[in-house]
C-alpha cells in the first residue's frame, strides 16, 4: 500500500516490523522522483517488511551542491521525527550518494538515529570508462550529469561530501548490491575500497537498475532478500 505524504510517498507492507527505510530514487540528480519510483519502493517494504518512506529531493541543475547534500540531511531529521531512531537508510543509483550525504551531513546528534544504510548499483563518482550512451550509462552522459550537479567541482576530496575520500562518515553497517553487469559497478568497488568496512554483494547477471526492471525485478528481489539477512 502507498500513500502520499508531503512531496513523498510511504509503501507500508502489511506486517511492518519497527524501523522505517528512507529511500531516495535515482535518476542521475536530474530526474525521476518518488512517483516513479514506487514500485521499487513498494518491492522494498515487501520483502524487507518496513514502512518505506520514498523521500523527495531537488533536482539539479536547479540545485547543486552542496545544497542537494544538505536536503538530503533534512530528510533525515524530517524521518526521524516522523518515525523515531532503527531508521535505514536506502538508495538506487544516484539516490545511494544523496542516502550517504544525509548520513554524513546529518551531525553527529541525529547519525545515531540510522540502524545501517542499504545501496542498490550506487553512483559514488566514478564515471564509467565504457558504458550505453542510450541508457546514461556511459561516460558521457555520466560526466554530464555530475557536472549538472556539481558545477563548481566540490566534491572530489571534500570529505563531507566524496565517500571515496577516506575520511567519509558512513554508519557501522553499510551494505552496498552491485550488479555485475552494470557499467557503473567500479563505482562500489571503489566504495569498499575507500572503506573496507562496507559490504559488497554483487548481483550476478543483473544490471544497473534491476529493481525497477520488469525483465530483471524477480531475480533482483532474490538479492535484496538475501541482502535483508544482513539486517536481522
Amino acid at each position: 500500500m502507498a500513500d502520499d505524504h508531503g512531496g513523498g510517498l510511504d509503501c507500508v507492507p502489511r506486517d511492518a516490523r519497527a524501523g522505517a527505510l528512507v529511500h531516495f530514487h535515482g535518476g542521475g540528480f536530474v530526474t525521476g522522483s518518488p512517483w516513479t519510483h514506487r514500485c521499487v519502493g513498494a518491492w522494498l517494504a515487501h520483502v524487507l517488511r518496513r514502512i518505506v518512506w520514498l523521500c523527495p529531493y531537488p533536482l539539479a541543475p536547479e540545485t547543486t551542491l552542496p545544497r542537494q547534500a544538505d536536503t538530503a540531511a533534512l530528510r533525515l531529521w524530517q524521518a526521524r521525527i516522523r518515525f523515531g531512531d532503527g531508521l535505514i537508510l536506502s538508495g538506487d543509483s544516484a539516490g545511494a550518494l544523496l542516502a550517504l550525504w544525509a548520513f554524513a551531513r546529518s551531525g553527529a546528534a541525529l547519525r545515531p538515529a540510522v540502524e545501517a544504510t542499504l545501496l542498490f548499483y550506487g553512483y559514488f563518482g566514478r564515471v564509467p570508462v565504457t558504458g550505453p550512451e542510450r541508457d546514461g550509462l556511459g561516460p558521457a552522459s555520466v560526466r554530464a550529469m555530475q557536472d549538472r550537479l556539481d558545477p563548481e567541482g566540490r566534491m572530489p576530496g571534500d570529505a563531507m561530501l566524496d565517500p571515496l575520500h577516506k575520511d567519509f562518515p558512513l554508519p557501522t553497517r553499510t551494505v552496498a548490491l552491485g550488479a555485475a553487469r552494470d557499467p557503473l559497478l567500479e563505482n562500489t568497488r571503489a566504495l569498499a575500497t575507500a572503506h573496507p568496512d562496507v559490504r559488497v554483494l554483487t548481483a550476478q547477471g543483473l544490471g544497473h537498475g534491476f529493481l525497477s526492471t520488469p525483465t530483471q525485478t524477480a531475480a533482483g528481489l532474490a538479492e535484496v532478500r538475501r541482502l535483508s539477512d544482513l539486517l536481522r
